[in-house]
């Protein structure tokens, strides 16, 4: 094999291996936390002191930032690299930033059209 053949080839393959190993990896720990929460329901403990809305809502804070922060980064890298190299093609390689941003933005539209959740109230004599 042509050493520039694996050079060209050698990003995807380890884009593919990494994909391969945290994708599952993720997918089990989300079901383990699923799990979790299942069998706290059904013992009666609460795992949390907010309520299951105030969590809801702030998650979709937190993924849409990451996911706005994804989008802007892979923007910036290819302009960076377009400002390297000079070539035109990058540059429209750093359009495909947007479709990360702008699932972030969403998300963040969400958060922000979400009825804000009723105050804690204690119930303390």
């Amino acid at each position: 094999m042509s050493p520039d053949l694996v050079a060209s080839l050698l990003f995807p393959i380890m884009f593919m291996i990494v994909a391969c190993v945290i994708v599952p990896a993720a997918l089990y720990f989300r079901q383990r936390a699923a799990e979790l929460r299942y069998w706290k329901m059904i013992n009666g403990t609460r795992g949390s002191l907010l309520p299951e809305s105030w969590v809801q809502r702030n998650s979709y804070l937190l993924r849409g930032l990451v996911w706005l922060a994804v989008g802007i980064g892979i923007s910036i890298l290819f302009v960076v690299m377009y400002r390297v190299e000079q070539d035109p093609g990058l540059l429209a390689m750093a359009t495909l930033g947007s479709i990360p941003a702008g699932v972030g933005v969403a998300h963040l539209v969400v958060h922000r059209l979400q009825p804000k959740p009723a105050p804690l109230t204690s119930n303390q004599p």
